[in-house]
């Protein structure tokens, strides 16, 4: 279409289609894209940069001059794909002439109307005329970035090679007639400033014709945005954070229940096993039990200064219906939004940590349901974009484990992300929400 620019992005990912393997040995390639967005759009009003050229209007009938070339109809080339048929008359202006004493009838010969003389034979001129193949080398009537056509004036002789073209002054008008010819259009700059853009992640939505609004485009998987909980900031381990009450009937009360949340750039939905048919409500603190996902979990750090093998360092470790038990799996709680995983976390004893965190980046777990009598796995949970059912990436915000990763910079709005290398990301866990437990009695 003549009122529309077209612009190729290529989108930029590391790795094969397989780099979005979600089981638990592929885990490291996850969601390791150089572009990710879940709602297109350009930087800002500004963003069509020309970079020291120009966008003008294109009058209809009216054609910036390439180059004349010599010939007894003389050839000129315009830019862009004339309508121009035999027998209509143009104008041609804004041509150099040179030649000594011949300047000024050159400039005169030239800069004044004529007859086009000859177009291709396959846009329904007359056969007698010169054909298109002979005079412009097969070059389509339509369709490239340059076309041409024929004039009665004869260059072959004195008049060759002294015309100059310069791309802002020459041009060639038609001259006949007919409704919206152009006659009084003018080459001005056309105005570049764009629909202001739009980004759902900060709930703005893009302006009327912009990119976001006319089309809901995906680049790249969906990912992590963000890890938080919707407990208030405070202390939590059992009987709502007071411990152990003295006297009471049970000597340990009743575990705190924490949920963490994981949100996605989009809805995504976990299936628990490749048919969602592998919930189970295993025992966890003794006599308490919940409809849990057990292949797909988060691990979170349970106990500073933890040593290999103790139970506590982790949330996953432990042995069911005992005081330290396996914890943090997926767990729905009927109210999230569609974009959010649950992770259900309960306190067991001795669990203590000051920072309530995740383990690294690779914490987020999605593995097998189900395995067969030889240890293969025959039903793989997963976490997939709802709409074409693409696999989620599963990588984490950064903790101060990930040595080096935290190096995000401040966003837009001037919020620090990374305060260093070794920071935990304000997206995270910790950095959204500060928890503190204390199950020690």
């Amino acid at each position: 279409m003549d009122n529309v620019l077209a612009f190729e992005y290529v989108v930029q990912s590391e790795g094969p289609a397989e780099a979005y393997d979600q089981s638990e040995g592929g885990l490291p390639a996850t969601a390791d894209q150089q572009h990710l967005t879940n709602d297109l759009d350009y930087k800002d009003v500004q963003s069509l940069e020309v970079n020291a050229g120009s966008i003008k209007r294109a009058c209809a009938n009216v054609y910036q001059i390439k180059s004349i070339t010599c010939s007894s109809k003389a050839v000129v080339e315009v830019y862009g794909k004339h309508r121009l048929l035999p027998g209509d008359i143009i104008a041609l202006e804004g041509i150099g002439a040179t030649g000594d004493i011949n300047t000024m009838p050159n400039t005169h010969a030239i800069n004044r109307e004529h007859t086009v003389y000859a177009l291709p034979v396959d846009a329904g001129t007359d056969l007698n005329r010169l054909d298109w193949d002979q005079i412009w080398n097969a070059s389509p009537p339509y369709g490239s970035s340059t076309s041409k056509f024929q004039i009665n004036l004869d260059t072959s002789g004195g008049l060759c090679g002294t015309y100059t073209v310069t791309r802002e002054g020459s041009r060639v008008r038609r001259k006949r007639f007919v409704h919206g010819d152009g006659g009084k259009c003018h080459f001005v700059d056309a105005n570049l400033k764009l629909p202001a853009p739009g980004d759902k992640m900060k709930s703005t939505y893009g302006y009327y014709q912009s990119l976001s609004y006319n089309k809901d485009i995906v680049v790249g998987r969906p990912y992590v945005t963000n890890v938080t909980s919707d407990n208030p900031v405070g202390t939590y381990g059992y009987n709502a954070g007071f411990g152990v009450r003295t006297g009471a009937s049970s000597s340990e009360g009743v575990p705190d229940v924490i949920d963490v949340k994981v949100s996605f750039s989009e809805p995504i939905v976990a299936s628990c096993g490749v048919n969602n048919d592998k919930w189970t409500t295993p025992q966890q603190y003794p006599g308490l039990r919940y409809r849990i996902c057990t292949s797909i979990y988060l691990v979170l750090v349970t106990k500073d200064g933890a040593a290999g093998g103790d139970q506590n360092q982790y949330s996953t470790t432990g042995a069911p219906g005992t005081a330290v038990f396996p914890t943090g799996f997926l767990y729905e709680t009927g109210y999230d939004a569609p974009n959010v995983l649950n992770f259900r976390y309960l306190p067991r004893r001795l669990d203590f940590t000051a920072r309530l965190q995740y383990d690294n980046e690779f914490s987020l777990k999605v593995g097998c349901a189900t395995q067969d009598a030889n240890g293969a796995c025959v039903s793989l949970s997963h976490v997939r974009r709802r709409v074409d059912n693409k696999q989620a990436g599963l990588r984490l915000p950064p903790t101060v484990r990930d040595t080096g990763r935290c190096i995000t910079p401040n966003n837009t709005i001037g919020q620090v992300l990374c305060t260093s290398t070794t920071a935990d990301h304000t997206y995270s866990l910790f950095g959204q929400k500060r928890l503190k437990i204390d199950a020690v009695f």
